[in-house]
């Protein structure tokens, strides 16, 4: 039984001003972390590890020189830590936070496996694929996933990913609402994209990574959900998908002999009958359920 290493990752600093078509900041995702990895969720797994680290504050920051390293800092500091708790041997499960402490996990991944093997799924609203200079809101949350795939704007930021992901191992699903610059981006790649009438075609092409790859990295992002049954989260979204529509996704996924996975966007003090935490823990024992 391999074992599973949960970090959490009590962050919002990836949020430094009000996401992409939000009015203002929203706090309190930086406190999903302790609600989805609660007591009782962590027992039900014999084998497994809990790493905690916290973020800087976005209130500390004074400008976006101060941001930029800042956040190098903190993931410097992260990646310290886990990476001596964390092999190629053992699962890997993030869990957030706003969306940018995936850059943690992912940077984990493609240091301890073969890029040319690795499958990256990404389940979420928006692709992360900014720069900072294409950025509308400067907000490293929209930026994370640059650095694995190019580069970001910021060469200490970038320098930190060794090895990028190969475009034709990664996939994106959800019905994507993003700004121009990485919709550009994607198409450049030539990056898959599933939307939801294309979710037939995502799941066979799932089955076909599991089988011929050997490590599969998954990040969701909890905004990826319809705001009917996601409120409480960042950026709800009324184009989201529905469990129906991604549960059958994440059992073909459950399947790989080697997985790692971030758990994203989910903001406790917006989820007041606790359905959302109740689903991210769904999401995380239906990705497990093979360990």
């Amino acid at each position: 039984m391999k074992k599973i290493v949960f970090t959490k990752v009590r962050s919002r600093l990836g949020l430094l001003n009000p996401a992409w078509k939000e009015k203002e900041n929203k706090f309190g995702v930086e406190e999903g972390p302790d609600e989805v990895l609660s007591k009782e969720f962590l027992d039900s797994f014999v084998n497994h590890e809990v790493i905690e680290y916290n973020f800087v504050s976005p209130k500390e920051i004074k400008d976006t020189e101060h941001y930029k390293k800042t956040l190098l800092n903190d993931y410097r500091q992260l990646d310290k830590a886990v990476s001596a708790k964390v092999s190629k041997n053992c699962i890997s499960v993030f869990v957030g936070g706003d969306h940018s402490i995936a850059f943690g996990n992912l940077l984990q991944t493609v240091t301890n496996h073969n890029v040319e093997t690795t499958g990256y799924i990404h389940f979420d609203t928006h692709p992360d694929l900014n720069s900072f200079e294409t950025s509308v809101t400067g907000n490293f949350h929209g930026i994370w996933l640059r650095p694995f795939f190019g580069k970001s704007g910021y060469e200490e930021m970038d320098k930190m990913v060794k090895y990028k992901i190969e475009p034709n191992n990664a996939v994106f699903i959800g019905n994507l609402d993003a700004e121009e610059a990485e919709l550009n981006f994607l198409r450049q790649n030539k990056i898959k994209i599933f939307q939801v009438d294309k979710l037939k075609e995502a799941k066979a092409e799932l089955k076909e990574m599991v089988e011929k790859l050997d490590h599969i990295h998954i990040s969701f992002d909890m905004d990826i959900f319809n705001s009917k049954i996601v409120d409480a989260t960042t950026c709800p979204s009324p184009r989201g998908l529905f469990e129906k529509d991604v549960m059958p996704l994440l059992k073909v996924l459950s399947y790989s002999d080697s997985l790692s996975i971030d758990l994203v966007e989910v903001i406790p003090n917006k989820d007041k009958d606790g359905k959302v935490v109740k689903l991210a823990q769904k999401i995380l024992n239906t990705l497990l359920q093979n360990v």
